[in-house]
C-alpha cells in the first residue's frame, strides 16, 4: 500500500534568526514611530507588517518592514548589471520619503510565510469566445486565486448571452446575467484576507439586452453583497437621453450584425439608473467612450490592447456621520481599517436612518478639489461630480450647483434628553434632535429590518451605542434585564453575541 505524505513546513526553520513580537510591543514601537498616531500605528500592524499564519510578528515598525523590502528588491537587483545597494534602496524607502509602495506590495515583498501578489489589482476575463461554462467557471477560479492573494478584481460580463436567449442544452434559454453576477460575488465573499473580504467590480456595456436587470440588480440588499457595479455608458446612449430619442440594445455588444435587438426609451432607463443611483448607491457609471479615448492602453488597440473593465476605486477628508460614538469621521480613516461601518444617513423616504457603509476604501488619488462655500459660511471639500442632495430631494452634481440652491444637510445636534423624534426642516438644511431613545430605535432597525417581532436592541452599558456594545434579544429578557429591583434599575448581565 503506497502512502501519500503531506509535504510540510516547519515555521521555525523559516523564522529562523527573525525575532518575534508581541502585539503590544509591536504597537508601542509603531505608535512611538507614527509620533503616537495609534491609528496609523494599529493599521499598519494589522495590514503590513510581516506575520506568519500562526499569529508570531516580526516586524515592530515601518523601518523593519522597509529593510525587508529593501532587502529583498536588491536580491533581485543583483542579478543584473550595476545593481543597487540595499541602504540605496532603503533610503528611497525610509520613513515613507520617496517611495511608497502599494498595500500588497508592502504586505508581500520579502515574505516567507505567504503567497502574496504583488499587484493591488487585476481586471480578467478570457481570448475568444468566453460565453460558455466553462469560460464562466475559468474566470471564477481566476477571480478567487487573485483575491486569495489578496488581489482585487474586475471584470466585465458583456460578453455572456442575455437571457432568454437559446442554448443548446437542456435548459433551452438562457439565465441571463444575473446568476453569474451572484455567483462571482458569492466568491468574493467566500474568500477572506486577513479578516478583510476581497473586492469585485463587475461591469455591462449599457448595449447589452439584460442592461435594466443588471441597473435594478442591487435594489434588493441581500442580492450581489459581495461586488460593486458599474454600467459602461457610451455616447450614443448619452446623445439618445438628451433628444428624447429610443436607444438600440443589441448582442453581441458591439457587433456590426447582432443577434439580438431591441429598442428601449433611454430616457427611461436614464431615470432608472439615477433613481437606484440614489436608492442603493449602485450602479456607478462608466462613460467608456471617454475611457477609450482618453487611456494609455487604447492608443495601442492595433496591437491588441484595449481597456475591458475597471476595478473598484470621495475625497478622503470627507467627514462621514458615523453611528457608533466617534461623531463625525474622515472617510480616509475609515477606508484605513478598511471594515463595514454604521452611518447615520437619510432613506429614500427622506428620514433619518442608520444604514451600514460597505467596505470603504482607498478607490483614487490626485483628483481636483473645489470647495462649496454654504450661506452659514461653512464649507465643504468635494470632486466636481460628488453629488449633494437638494431640498426637493433631486441629487444634483457640485458642478452643477447653482448659487440659491437649497442643500439638504444632515446635522447631528447631541442632547442630554429625547427632544423630538422627527427631524424638521429649519433654515433649508436637516436639523435632527435627538436623544437615547431615538438613537436606539435607529439602531433597532438596522439590526431588525426582518424578523424583529418580539425583538429588541439592549444597551448593555451607558456607553455611546457602538455595534460592540448593543445585544439583540427578546422582550421578555430586556424586561427581566431592566426590571427595578429594590428601586435600583438592574443591568443586564447577559453577554454579547459575536
Amino acid at each position: 500500500m503506497n502512502i501519500l505524505e503531506l509535504a510540510t513546513t516547519d515555521r521555525r526553520t523559516d523564522a529562523a534568526g527573525r525575532p518575534t513580537y508581541s502585539h503590544a510591543e509591536a504597537l508601542a514601537a509603531a505608535t512611538e514611530y507614527f509620533d503616537g498616531d495609534t491609528l496609523a500605528a494599529g493599521v499598519w500592524l494589522n495590514k503590513y507588517a510581516l506575520k506568519d499564519s500562526f499569529g508570531n510578528i516580526y516586524e515592530r515598525t515601518p523601518d523593519d518592514m522597509h529593510r525587508r523590502i529593501a532587502a529583498e528588491i536588491v536580491r533581485i537587483e543583483n542579478r543584473y548589471p550595476n545593481p543597487m545597494s540595499e541602504e540605496d534602496v532603503y533610503e528611497l524607502l525610509h520613513r515613507f520619503r520617496f517611495l511608497v509602495p502599494q498595500g500588497s506590495p508592502m504586505a508581500g515583498i520579502g515574505t516567507p510565510f505567504q503567497v502574496v501578489s504583488l499587484s493591488n489589482c487585476f481586471v480578467i476575463g478570457v481570448q475568444g469566445s468566453a460565453d460558455s461554462y466553462g469560460a464562466i467557471l475559468k474566470m471564477d477560479e481566476e477571480q478567487v486565486q487573485l483575491m486569495k492573494r489578496r488581489g482585487g478584481v474586475g471584470q466585465d460580463l458583456s460578453h455572456l448571452r442575455p437571457a432568454g436567449t437559446p442554448v443548446m442544452n437542456s435548459a433551452l434559454t438562457s439565465t441571463g446575467i444575473l446568476p453569474f453576477m451572484e455567483r462571482y460575488s458569492n466568491s468574493t465573499r467566500e474568500v477572506a484576507q486577513d479578516g478583510r473580504r476581497g473586492a469585485l467590480m463587475l461591469t455591462l456595456s449599457v448595449q447589452h439586452p439584460d442592461a435594466p436587470a443588471f441597473v435594478d440588480a442591487k435594489l434588493d440588499n441581500t442580492k450581489v453583497t459581495g461586488a460593486n457595479i458599474s454600467l459602461r455608458i457610451d455616447d450614443e446612449f448619452m446623445q439618445a437621453v438628451r433628444e428624447g430619442k429610443p436607444y438600440r440594445l443589441r448582442f453581441p455588444v458591439g457587433s456590426p450584425k447582432p443577434t439580438v435587438e431591441r429598442e428601449i426609451n433611454a430616457g427611461e432607463l436614464w431615470k432608472k439608473i439615477v433613481h437606484n443611483a440614489w436608492k442603493s448607491a449602485e450602479p456607478g457609471l462608466l462613460f467608456w467612450d471617454t475611457v477609450l479615448r482618453e487611456s494609455v492602453p487604447d492608443c495601442y488597440a492595433d496591437l491588441g490592447f484595449r481597456t475591458v473593465s475597471t476595478n473598484p476605486c470621495l475625497t478622503g477628508d470627507a467627514l462621514v456621520a458615523v453611528a457608533d460614538g466617534r461623531g463625525h469621521v474622515p472617510i480616509e480613516e475609515l477606508a484605513k481599517i478598511g471594515k463595514d461601518v454604521p452611518v447615520y444617513c437619510l432613506n429614500d423616504q427622506g428620514k433619518l436612518d442608520i444604514q451600514l457603509m460597505r467596505n470603504p476604501r482607498l478607490t483614487g488619488q490626485q483628483q481636483k478639489i473645489f470647495k462649496l462655500t454654504l450661506d452659514d459660511g461653512s464649507t465643504i471639500r468635494a470632486t466636481a461630480n460628488h453629488k449633494f442632495r437638494l431640498k426637493s430631494g433631486a441629487y444634483r452634481e457640485l458642478e452643477n450647483l447653482q448659487p440659491g440652491d437649497s442643500l439638504m444637510i444632515l446635522t447631528k445636534f447631541k442632547v442630554r434628553w429625547l427632544v423630538r423624534r422627527k427631524p424638521s426642516i429649519i433654515g433649508g438644511s436637516m436639523k435632527v434632535l435627538f436623544g437615547r431613545t431615538s438613537r436606539t430605535r435607529l439602531m433597532r432597525r438596522l439590526h431588525l429590518r426582518k424578523n424583529s417581532a418580539r425583538r429588541v436592541v439592549h444597551q448593555l452599558t451607558t456607553a455611546e451605542h457602538h455595534p460592540d456594545n448593543l445585544e439583540i434579544m427578546s422582550v421578555e429578557a430586556h424586561n427581566h434585564c431592566t426590571r427595578p429591583k429594590l428601586g435600583v434599575r438592574t443591568r443586564c448581565s447577559r453577554s454579547r453575541r459575536s
